[in-house]
């Protein structure tokens, strides 16, 4: 194999590998899919990996529906900030004020 192909495979593997952390972190494929104009079940090969060489069209439209650089999505495990990951905040618990206050104030 030839060291352009090496590079070539290593960057859709990437690609493969960051889109699965974004999907993973709570983005959907629809959504994405919906506002790159990509049909959902070829975003979804493309992910699963049915799709081994998208093109840099198809890529780029992902990276701009994603709002991240294409060479980011290309790159070997860049950070979740690059990706655009962010820790999911959990939802406030509704909790009654009266389960602060002590028994003998109610």
């Amino acid at each position: 194999m030839a060291k352009a192909e090496s590079v070539e495979l290593s960057r859709a593997k990437n690609f493969r590998a960051n889109l699965r952390r974004i999907f993973g972190s709570g983005k959907t494929q629809a959504k994405v899919a919906n506002d790159s104009g990509i049909h959902f079940v070829h975003l979804s090969r493309i992910t699963s990996g049915d799709v081994a060489n998208p093109t840099i069209d198809t890529i780029e439209m992902i990276a701009i529906a994603l709002e991240i650089p294409v060479e980011t999505l290309l790159s070997h495990d860049p950070a979740d900030a690059d990706l655009r990951i962010f820790q999911k905040i959990a939802p406030a618990t509704e909790t009654s004020i009266d389960s602060y206050l002590p028994s003998m104030v109610r």
